[in-house]
């Protein structure tokens, strides 16, 4: 579970640095996307970095013109 928990870690790690390329070149969908990739259902990350993660990606969303998939992000950080 360890190796598990520290990959996971590490790909998160990496999906945020690839996303904010992608929002420094306004392209806040891909952004949005790549981090949605991250797995965050199996309790790999510390919750507030879980919470970080969902509030960057409404905020990409927002960027990109889409209040829904926005929404839906703020109201799973909020929860």
């Amino acid at each position: 579970m360890e190796r598990q928990i520290q990959f996971d870690e590490e790909d998160a790690l990496f999906k945020k640095e690839i996303a904010d390329i992608q929002s420094g070149k306004e392209d806040y969908e891909s952004a949005a996307r790549t981090l949605e990739s991250i797995n965050l259902k199996d309790g790999g990350l510390p919750l507030m970095d879980k919470v970080d993660i969902w509030l960057t990606i409404a905020d990409h969303w927002f960027d990109a013109d889409d209040s829904v998939n926005s929404e839906k992000y703020i109201n799973l950080a909020a929860h």
